[in-house]
């Protein structure tokens, strides 16, 4: 659905079965969604007045064994970076794959635990990886932020456990998040 920044009522841009997620380009006028089938995922061109447009890229299985590709657009819209690996203590990875045709490359970034989501930063030279820590799984949501340079060098920039995922502003001075703040109550009931 679309709908004008001014209101007005929505309009359908068209049917997608199993939308895995939608990206953009920051400085290219290019927007990708992608279909998620059972054995592959194919990436579409987005048209924010037309709708779906072209196939851009199927995918094989690049995905975590739990069915969710992580993945991301560069800024100028020439190439897809996907997270694969990173399961039981595998080497986590990032791919690249440029749109235009070409060879991808791939990455390795260390046993840094399994993948959570990925973001290029603001100057397309690298990226802002989100994984669950190998010490605790996945239901504990302890998670790790790091920063990847183009050789696949990794930092953890700020120290924490609950982060969601990294949005870069596109000066590449700041790293928007949000934080996982979990509370509760206790209760202790005698006598009952």
């Amino acid at each position: 659905m679309r709908v004008a920044l001014t209101g007005g009522p929505p309009q359908s841009l068209g049917e997608i079965q199993s939308v895995g997620d939608i990206r953009c380009a920051r400085t290219a006028n290019l927007c990708v969604v992608t279909e998620a089938g059972l054995k592959q995922w194919v990436l579409y061109a987005l048209d924010p007045a037309k709708g779906k447009g072209r196939e851009l890229l199927r995918t094989g299985p690049v995905w975590t064994p739990g069915g969710v590709q992580y993945w991301d657009v560069s800024p100028d819209g020439s190439s897809l970076a996907f997270l694969k690996g990173g399961v039981q203590k595998e080497a986590l990875q990032i791919q690249v794959r440029p749109l235009a045709g070409g060879a991808s490359r791939e990455l390795d970034i260390g046993k840094q635990g399994p993948p959570k989501a990925i973001r290029w930063s603001g100057d397309g030279k690298g990226w802002y990886v989100t994984t669950w820590s190998t010490s605790v799984g996945p239901g504990a949501n302890a998670q790790i932020l790091l920063k990847v340079d183009p050789t696949g060098k990794s930092q953890q920039p700020i120290k924490g456990s609950r982060w969601s995922d990294p949005i870069p502003s596109p000066d590449g001075r700041h790293v928007a998040m949000m934080g996982l703040v979990l509370t509760s109550n206790v209760w202790m009931l005698e006598n009952f």
